[in-house]
Order: structure tokens, then sequence, then C-alpha cells
């Protein structure tokens, strides 16, 4: 699994345009024999910023999630037969990294109160082009960093072998961490969001943040596929063994 690097996550208070996507904004607003107006320029330098932006933010923190749920399963302190969620729980997160380049499948378009917010950043400003990049990105990282972290929780959710191992280890009523195996997975998917997503600064109360479980009105999956195509209950071939 990729070496992860939890220190790492970007903050909005750091937050700076890399000078590509300034170039990029310097381009489509000033547009050679442009008789547009500054809204219209406004909106052409959101959209080039945005569609940047939301991709590069989405991945990070997808990636960064799965990585951190496949590391905490990989620490876990379970008894043996754990193993039933504990290894398709690693397995499925090292195969969402691994996929990870195909996302986001879509890029939504950004808000009107955001595109609003990046028209009066680009009214007050000497470099208008500037403004409105800044103002995009830091709403890209807000947004896609939400997205992202909830997506690839969703995805480990769906996954078959995780669902039937989280029913397995319930049932059965076996620890991980010295927790019910399910309290352990839920509280597990929390601490990975609040880690992601509270760094960044992103505005999101606590019962947000608490859709661990990705229960209905949480952010979305990401479409991607993961083990769904093999038989209910049975784990990949590599997890089938319990751990040494």
């Amino acid at each position: 699994m990729t070496p992860h690097q939890p220190d790492a996550r970007p903050s909005l208070a750091a937050l700076s345009v890399p000078e590509t996507v300034l170039e990029d904004g310097y381009r489509q607003w000033h547009t050679p024999g442009d008789t547009v107006n500054d809204a219209v320029r406004a909106d052409r330098v959101v959209l080039a910023t945005w569609e940047h932006g939301y991709p590069h933010f989405y991945r990070d923190a997808y990636v960064d999630a799965a990585t951190r749920i496949g590391d905490a399963a990989g620490r876990a302190d379970a008894e043996p037969a754990a193993w039933v969620l504990i290894y398709p729980l690693a397995i499925v997160a090292s195969e969402l990294i691994g996929r990870s380049a195909q996302l986001p499948t879509a890029v939504p378009s950004l808000s009107e109160a955001g595109s609003q917010e990046a028209r009066q950043a680009a009214a007050g400003s000497r470099e208008p082009w500037r403004a409105v990049a800044q103002t995009v990105w830091r709403r890209a990282l807000v947004e896609a960093t939400v997205a992202g972290a909830y997506a690839a929780g969703a995805d480990l959710t769906a996954a078959r072998t995780v669902r039937s191992g989280r029913g397995v280890a319930q049932a059965r009523g076996f620890l991980i961490d010295g927790q019910p195996a399910d309290a352990w997975f839920k509280a597990t998917l929390l601490a990975v969001n609040r880690a992601i997503i509270v760094p960044g600064g992103v505005p999101i109360t606590a019962a947000q943040l608490a859709h661990q479980d990705h229960a209905p009105g949480a952010p979305a999956a990401s479409g991607i596929q993961t083990d769904r195509s093999r038989p209910e209950g049975v784990p990949p071939a590599a997890s089938r063994e319990p751990r040494r």
C-alpha cells in the first residue's frame, strides 16, 4: 500500500494556487480580441480553475482516506477470527487506491454562490484573474475534500467482502482493538473523516462529520468498482488465511 504521510493535508490557511493554474486563469481573462464584460471573463476563470482543482483535491482526499483505513486494518489488534473483516478491508482499500486515477468520474459544477463569490473577488482586485483563481481553488479544496473522503468510505462500506465481513464479525461478537468489530469499523471511518476534513479548515458540523457509516443523505460513493463482482461472503483469495 502506498506510504502515507498523515500530516501532509492541505489547509485553507496555507493554501497556494499552482502557477500553472494562475497562468491559465490569466489567459482566460486576457483572451486576444475579447470584447466580453468582466463577469464573463470571471466565469471563464472559474470554470478553468474549478476543473483543475476539484479532481486534484478529490483524488487526494480519496487516496488519503483509503490509505488511512487500510493502515488502521493493518495495525488492528484483533482476535484471529476477526480476519473476516480486517483482511477484506485492507484488500479493498488497496484496490481503491490502485484505481483512484479514474476519479472523480464526473466533476460537479461549482455552485452559483461559489461563482458569485469569485465575481465579487474579481471586482475588488487589481489582478482579477488571480483573485478568482484563489477563491475557486479554496472552494475546490473544501468541497472536493469532503466528497473524496466520504466517497472512499462509502466505496469500502459497499464492497461485498467488507459488508459480509462486518455481518459475520458482528453476529459472532468479534473484538477489534477491544471494541465490537462493527463499532471499531464505524469509529475508524469517523476518525479518518476527522483527520482528513478538519485539518483543511473545512466548515463541517459534528453531525455531518459523523456520517461515517454513510447513511442516507451522506455524500455519494465514487462509482468505482471494487470487489462487487465476487460472490457474496467470499473474501479475496489473498485474505482467506488468518494472519500469523
